[in-house]
């Protein structure tokens, strides 16, 4: 059975990462501003977090068993600054 490893970070200005085997990912936006998430040249927005929900918008990849290399783009809006959070499942060698 494949085995995954769940891996976070928080991303707070414009960022470029390139993920090998991964499962599932997620980018929920904290901050004021817009956020941009771009992926195999489609660029997706983010809403801005709002304090009165309490709740993240956020971009989502469900995970289907299935494992990809993924190159995403990070982009903030106006301030090119804010807070979003990645979260992803990867693949782990099996122990």
């Amino acid at each position: 059975m494949q085995q995954t490893g769940f891996n976070s970070s928080e991303i707070t200005q414009d960022e470029r990462q390139k993920l090998s085997c991964v499962s599932s990912l997620t980018v929920s936006n904290y901050g004021a501003n817009d956020v941009f998430v771009t992926i195999a040249n489609v660029k997706r927005t983010i809403p801005a977090f709002d304090p009165a929900l309490k709740v993240p918008y956020f971009f989502n990849i469900p995970g289907d068993g299935t494992l990809s290399d993924i190159e995403i783009l990070i982009e903030f809006d106006i301030t090119k600054t804010g807070r979003a959070i990645l979260d992803y499942r990867k693949s782990t060698p099996n122990q």
